[in-house]
Order: C-alpha cells, then sequence, then structure tokens
C-alpha cells in the first residue's frame, strides 16, 4: 500500500478505505467512475511505483433526493439535487461502533488494546455553468478522519465548454 498512489478527482488521499477496509472514504452514490492502472505508468504520477486507484466523483442528481443511514456500523447521510442553479452532492458519515461498544461490552474486560473502527468522512460538491463565460465552475471539498487525522482537500475549478 505504501508504494500506491490513491486519487479521488485527481488529489491524493493517504487511502480510499477506512480502518480495517471495510467503508470507503467516498460514498458509492457519488462515485463516477474508478480507474485503476497497475505498475509501468510514466513519471506524471510521481512516486507510486506499484499501482494508482483514481476515483472521479459526479455531480448532483438534477432531481432532489436525501438517504440516510443507521446501522450498528455506521450513520450516514446524503442530499444531492439543484439550488440557484448549481447541482450539488453533500454526503456524511460516521462510525458508531466505537460508540457502542463501551455500552455493550462490560466494564471489568479491558478494551485498552482493542482496535475499533472510528472514522468520520464528509463530501461537497458543487457544480454550476457560468452562462456569461461558458464554463463551468466546480467546486469540491472533501473531510475525512482516519486514524484521528483531519485530512481536508478541496477543488475550485472548472471546465471550458
Amino acid at each position: 500500500p505504501q508504494d500506491s498512489k490513491f486519487l479521488v478527482d485527481g488529489f491524493e488521499v493517504p487511502t480510499l478505505y477506512h480502518d480495517l477496509g471495510f467503508r470507503s472514504v467516498i460514498p458509492v452514490e457519488s462515485i463516477d467512475s474508478l480507474e485503476l492502472s497497475p505498475g509501468g505508468f510514466d513519471v506524471s504520477h510521481g512516486r507510486a511505483t506499484s499501482g494508482i486507484a483514481s476515483v472521479s466523483t459526479r455531480a448532483g442528481s438534477e432531481e432532489q433526493h436525501e438517504q440516510g443511514e443507521l446501522s450498528a456500523g455506521e450513520l450516514g447521510v446524503l442530499a444531492q439535487g439543484t439550488a440557484a442553479k448549481a447541482r450539488y452532492v453533500i454526503a456524511m458519515r460516521r462510525s458508531m461502533i466505537d460508540l457502542l461498544l463501551p455500552h455493550l461490552i462490560p466494564e471489568e474486560i479491558d478494551l485498552s488494546l482493542a482496535t475499533v473502527p472510528r472514522y468520520y468522512d464528509g463530501q461537497l460538491r458543487v457544480d454550476r455553468t457560468l452562462h456569461f463565460t461558458r464554463a463551468e465552475a466546480i467546486v469540491f471539498a472533501r473531510m475525512f478522519c482516519p486514524e484521528g487525522r483531519f485530512v481536508f482537500s478541496q477543488r475550485i475549478g472548472g471546465n471550458h465548454a
């Protein structure tokens, strides 16, 4: 893994999955494409030697849609739609098992050496076509907290029509 590179919309991220590899840092509903490049690529990708996983996110739906999920594993919400002539996707998730275990396991059991998945993540993508310049502006921000570290990235850019 240390020789691989993970990209989300061109941003390098430390990993595509939270602790223990059971949940992606990007909700499935936000993914447009996934491209895997095994070793043997050119030097434009920097120091990666064993492979690159590149995820592209998608713009929000033109129709408004909200969803939520609550399980023993996590709490998540996602909303997408159109507002002020812009399409948006916003999603937030938080692990729940780290909150539940202390209440389910007797106090006399020592959990100090146990690894319990704990994560937070959030994404916001806003797409808007700028009619006066015939260009599209994209604002994308992402935050996630793997292993207690917060990572924040943002992109403000566009594609010319």
